[in-house]
């Protein structure tokens, strides 16, 4: 009985896990914090979150080559705002750049002054 609790548990983790790297499922404090598989909960939230943390930096590089193609050189502050940006100011910028002859219609206001 103990033994297919366990089991019934690490199936969960695992159908849990694919959801979250998926991005279908977001995993808070309070999962982690709950239950006794809490400690299994905090180690997926590491892992969601190093995963989504190594996917900005990886649309970060990409989109700082591109501008770096386009325009010879990129500014440091601008480097520094594609670095520290979110997954959702990359995905914008990203977009823009197609179209953007210049910084300015690539970032808008986004950029620091």
């Amino acid at each position: 009985m103990i033994f297919q609790h366990r089991l019934t548990q690490a199936v969960t983790i695992a159908r849990r896990t694919r959801a979250v790297i998926a991005g279908t499922v977001a995993l808070d404090a309070e999962d982690v914090a709950a239950g006794p598989l809490g400690i299994e909960k905090g180690i997926l939230l590491g892992k969601a979150e190093g995963e989504a943390k190594g996917k900005a930096e990886g649309k970060a590089d990409t989109l700082l080559r591109l501008l770096c193609r386009r325009f010879k050189t990129v500014p440091p502050d601008v480097e520094s705002c594609v670095r520290a940006a979110d997954i959702d100011h990359l995905d914008a910028w990203s977009e823009r750049f197609a179209d953007g002859l210049s910084l300015t219609e690539i970032f808008g206001l986004d950029l620091p002054h």
